[in-house]
């Protein structure tokens, strides 16, 4: 299995994207899950469910 270096450097050579273009994007990505999951913590605290 490729580590997930390998991955970044890949798709920075197919793409021709920066490290830092791909970098800023997964940061992005990653903060929008993070988001996702607090939301659901939350409204599942609400509805007084279990997590």
């Amino acid at each position: 299995m490729e580590s997930q270096r390998d991955y970044i450097d890949y798709y920075v050579s197919v793409t021709g994207e920066s490290m830092n273009a791909v970098a800023y994007e997964e940061l992005i990505a990653l903060r929008n899950l993070i988001n996702e999951i607090e939301k659901r913590h939350n409204e599942a605290l609400k509805k007084g469910g279990e997590l």
